[in-house]
């Protein structure tokens, strides 16, 4: 069996053909580096529609970021330098872990089963910043709108009686459940939280209602003063999740790009008549 050792040769010759122009950009330096004319080319715009179930992450500024942040860290340092164990049910730690727990309660609340009131999830934070790919964690808000659409039940009506709901939990259990806020974390948070919780990394954390009184009560105080009273309790909404049916208005955004300069107008310009085209017998 025959190993490849990567030297310092193999890795700048990567570099090298990973800066390298590609496709039409390659093509483009390769007529400037030889000195031919390039072909004349128009701007033009082309049409693209934008997806109506795109679902953006919450914005927060930097400083009421960090601000959260800290609040957090100083709650789990109150536990004496003790990670949560796998019975502390006040903590759902990982990606994997919370979009497990998401799941669960959303086909739990959909089969109207009750839930227990004592371990609910209520705050979600998440590393964005620090993630690299981000896709790792783009379904995160699309998981918590769909949860909290589900607890809260139908919020939006319709004129059109044809038109149902999506989501049909019982009135007690939307009334009882609270929602999920969305708290995207600043740069750096990632390594902050791994080391408060002794872990190797750590992208989400979620906090339940089973975290104690006046934990609770201080990262309330804090979420609400930056997201408001309005997000705070109806928590990270996404608008079509709220109800089903009916036709969105299209938003048609227009995306500039280049287009050939037509050949008639190319041979006018050089004094060439163009070319006809006999049709064939």
């Amino acid at each position: 069996m025959v190993t490849q050792v990567h030297t310092k040769q193999h890795t700048q010759r990567h570099k090298a053909n990973r800066d390298r122009p590609h496709g039409k950009d390659a093509k483009l330096v390769a007529s400037l580096a030889s000195g031919e004319k390039l072909s004349q080319r128009k701007r033009v715009f082309r049409p693209v529609l934008t997806s109506p179930f795109a679902v953006s992450w919450p914005r927060i500024p930097k400083a009421d970021g960090d601000t959260i942040l800290h609040t957090l860290l100083e709650i789990l340092c109150d536990e004496d330098g003790k990670r949560p164990q796998k019975s502390d049910h006040a903590y759902v730690v990982g990606v994997n872990a919370v979009s497990r727990k998401l799941e669960s309660h959303i086909h739990t609340v959909r089969q109207d089963i009750p839930l227990d009131r004592s371990c609910l999830p209520r705050y979600l934070f998440v590393c964005m910043a620090d993630m690299d790919p981000p896709v790792l964690v783009s379904h995160l808000p699309m998981l918590t709108g769909a949860y909290n659409a589900m607890c809260a039940g139908k919020l939006a009506t319709s004129s059109d009686e044809t038109v149902q709901t999506l989501w049909h939990p019982s009135e007690r259990q939307a009334s009882c459940t609270p929602a999920v806020v969305l708290v995207p974390l600043p740069q750096g948070a990632e390594f902050l939280l791994s080391t408060a919780l002794r872990v190797r990394r750590l992208s989400a954390l979620m906090t339940t209602t089973a975290l104690p009184g006046d934990q609770q009560d201080r990262l309330c105080t804090r979420i609400k003063q930056v997201f408001g009273a309005d997000t705070w309790q109806r928590g990270f909404r996404v608008p079509w999740l709220d109800q089903a049916g009916g036709l969105l208005p299209p938003h048609i955004k227009h995306v500039a790009s280049s287009a050939p300069v037509a050949k008639g107008k190319k041979h006018a310009a050089q004094g060439r008549k163009p070319r006809e085209h006999t049709p064939k017998a």
